[in-house]
């Protein structure tokens, strides 16, 4: 016996009825490729372009600039722009368009003193695609310092750096901070016309360091500047202040800083506290066999950390170490 399934307007296909499944199948698909072809088109389909990329933003006098890498991808079709917007927190400003050869620009109209981030899209054919972000500036704060240098020595560093340009007012200070293995450990706070032969004392023999510098306003801080070269200084692999940084504090104000008003924090958690009132600045070591200097207080002065944010609050637990050379007061 064979078994006969007409296939409509194709000719008749016979096969035995043991094969009746097999059949089936195969008029199926028979029908699949007569009645429902499929068309292949060659590449990709084309979508939205990817996000910008390395979106960096430097502060102005209520303004920014900001720079971006293409997208990875423009989705297939080119870009034909991208648009710029400023950020406080989550409230987006007025949007900026530019041209699809334009990489940079300058967003104008900002507040001084305000903390803005800043997204940029690109558009092609297809539409707009995901956000880059860029790294957060007080606007009116200094421009990043540039050009660091050190040079090292018996457990120190001699760092200097071209000044920032001080945007919407003068520039107050700098702190210098130095990292090991991406990990920021040490720093020393200076005044805002230093720039030259800092030296940042405690570094721990045959580690190797880069340093950062940030310049500040009294619109607020810059973005770090680039990274020094390296540098390895020689002397003891262990020094006072690599024995406190193992134990974790949560501050560290060393009192080394020079000048200025900024008592830089070196526990790298950027808690950059301030002298208050009377202080004399560089006065010798309350440490036996280190070289770090100190302070001294005249009365109704102070070392404050005014933000407070991290510290522990209420009853919670803490510690504090503390070197004092106290002298007899008069009669």
């Amino acid at each position: 016996m064979r078994l006969r399934i007409p296939l409509r307007n194709q000719a008749r296909v016979a096969l035995p009825a043991a094969a009746a499944s097999l059949s089936v199948v195969l008029v199926l698909l028979m029908r699949l490729i007569v009645i429902s072809p499929i068309t292949v088109h060659a590449g990709k389909p084309v979508t939205v372009p990817g996000a910008p990329t390395n979106v960096t933003a430097v502060p102005g006098n209520t303004q920014a600039s900001v720079s971006w890498s293409p997208p990875a991808s423009d989705g297939g079709s080119a870009i034909t722009s991208y648009t710029v917007t400023p950020f406080v927190g989550s409230t987006a400003g007025t949007p900026v368009p530019v041209g699809a050869s334009t990489t940079s620009t300058n967003v104008s109209g900002l507040t001084n003193g305000t903390t803005y981030t800043f997204q940029v899209t690109a558009t092609n054919s297809v539409g707009t695609g995901p956000a880059g972000t860029s790294n957060a500036v007080t606007v009116g704060a200094p421009t990043p310092p540039t050009g660091v240098t050190a040079v090292a020595a018996a457990n120190q560093a001699t760092v200097s750096w071209t000044a920032s340009s001080p945007n919407a007012s003068a520039v107050t200070g700098y702190v210098l901070t130095a990292s090991t293995s991406g990990l920021a450990q040490n720093a020393v706070g200076v005044s805002g016309t230093t720039t030259s032969n800092v030296v940042l004392t405690g570094l721990a023999g045959g580690t190797s360091y880069t340093f950062q510098v940030v310049a500040s306003n009294s619109f607020g801080n810059s973005p770090p500047s680039a990274a020094s070269a390296p540098v390895t200084p020689s002397g003891s692999t262990t020094t006072y202040a690599s024995t406190v940084l193992g134990d974790g504090p949560v501050v560290y104000y060393r009192l080394g800083d020079p000048s200025g008003s900024v008592a830089a924090d070196s526990s790298g958690s950027g808690r950059n506290g301030s002298y208050e009132g009377s202080v004399s600045l560089g006065s010798g070591s309350a440490l036996v066999n280190d070289s770090n200097p100190s302070f001294s207080l005249g009365n109704g002065s102070d070392l404050r950390y005014r933000l407070a944010t991290g510290l522990p609050t209420g009853n919670g637990a803490r510690s504090v170490e503390a070197w004092i050379n106290t002298s007899p007061r008069p009669m």
